[in-house]
């Protein structure tokens, strides 16, 4: 009888918190800083390997997140933090580095479609 008493108060007591800790989630992902979406036509990617390597100069020299790469079309999809956007010249530089052809760079607030480039 006295196990029942203290699962009842411990479950009490979860139920009481969980409100508390939902709202705590909720406040933190409001307050997340805003996303930068970026495409770009990279001329000359021909093979993963290739793609890999400019995926990794993306990410570490801008800090570049969720990057895709469609070598069929040549774009590069990325994401970075609205507040460490990179000029265009800053990702030129990256791609001539990489050892391609920097073509047409868009910035948008809202996510491109990489299901459609694929087609």
């Amino acid at each position: 009888m006295k196990w029942h008493a203290l699962i009842l108060i411990g479950l009490f007591h979860t139920l009481m918190l969980l409100p508390h800790d939902l709202q705590a989630q909720h406040s933190d992902s409001s307050t997340s800083t805003a996303t930068t979406y970026i495409r770009m036509e990279v001329l000359g990617l021909a093979c993963p390997f290739c793609a890999y390597g400019l995926e990794k100069d993306l990410r570490e020299s801008i800090g570049a997140r969720d990057v895709h790469i469609t070598l069929q079309k040549g774009l590069v999809y990325l994401t970075v933090p609205s507040n460490q956007t990179p000029s265009e010249e800053q990702l030129k530089d990256i791609v001539r580095q990489a050892g391609f052809t920097p073509g047409e760079i868009r910035y948008s607030s809202k996510p491109f479609d990489t299901k459609k480039a694929q087609r």
